[in-house]
């Protein structure tokens, strides 16, 4: 929010800004520090004077060990966003809807809590939201807070302090089940509580194992992830950690890992990658 922000920069590591009709897709942003003394976000959508933030799509993204809200949408007036297969783990906060936003979708989200310092998974006070077949786990206290209207459908609990304030849960989701065994957590293992009970017959929680395109998940797998020498060589250049004060107790995990990206994404949830993935 300017009114109240810093001016420190950055505040997200990918932003929306007053836009309209976008789609992004395929995106990682990991080991984010932001700047600014408030409003900082992982995947931010805002707008303000009023502005709209309308009609746009985040599908197949990741937002992992990041500071901040993982997916944040606060512009003054926001409307059929949609949001599909994202993958929010191990960041500082958690998701966040508010201002008048009226029929946004949020579909397919795996989001893990146990990193973070907010009281809730999902705060929300939008209009008409639809939130369905998905995993919020791990939350300090609420799963979801909810202050506005909100459709809860096919959705998995689990280790929740509590699960929904402010709103009510039906049949279709899942309150009281059993440990999830997130091995990797873009995937949902045979044998998996979240395996094949979705709306669609298909898995809860985020799958991102293919590539979008046009909107669209295609046959083309995502892993090993393209170019992920030439990205880890860019991304952990000496004297750019040192530009961007990416050094020390800042560093990123990533770098100091010495991992591929793929590695490091897929071990996120602790386990050794799959040696198929490096024939």
């Amino acid at each position: 929010d300017p009114y109240i922000s810093g001016s420190g920069d950055p505040q997200a590591g990918l932003a929306i800004y007053s836009a309209n009709n976008n789609t992004v897709e395929n995106v990682i942003v990991l080991d984010s520090i932001n700047r600014s003394n408030s409003d900082n976000s992982v995947f931010y959508l805002t707008g303000h004077a009023p502005d709209t933030v309308n009609n746009n799509k985040i599908l197949g993204s990741i937002a992992l060990n990041s500071e901040g809200g993982a997916l944040v949408m606060d512009s003054d007036l926001s409307s059929l966003n949609l949001f599909e297969n994202m993958l929010l783990w191990g960041n500082s906060g958690g998701l966040s809807l508010t201002k008048t936003a009226v029929n946004n979708t949020y579909n397919k989200i795996t989001l893990n809590q146990s990193a973070s310092s907010a009281n809730y998974g999902v705060y929300h006070s939008g209009i008409s939201t639809i939130f369905k077949d998905s995993l919020i786990m791990n939350a300090v206290l609420y799963a979801v807070k909810n202050t506005g209207s909100i459709s809860l459908n096919y959705n998995y609990f689990y280790n929740n302090i509590s699960n929904c304030e402010g709103c009510s849960l039906n049949g279709t989701n899942i309150t009281t089940g059993a440990n999830p065994n997130i091995l990797y957590p873009i995937r949902q293992e045979v044998g998996s509580p979240l395996k094949g009970n979705a709306s669609d017959g298909a898995d809860r929680g985020a799958t991102i194992l293919y590539r979008y395109q046009n909107s669209v998940v295609t046959n083309t797998t995502l892993w090993p992830w393209p170019n992920e020498a030439r990205i880890r060589q860019d991304f952990c250049n000496a004297s750019s950690l040192v530009d961007y004060q990416r050094v020390g107790t800042d560093i990123s995990q990533m770098c100091s890992s010495g991992k591929s990206l793929t590695e490091y994404v897929w071990e996120s949830g602790g386990n050794a990658i799959p040696s198929a993935l490096y024939p």
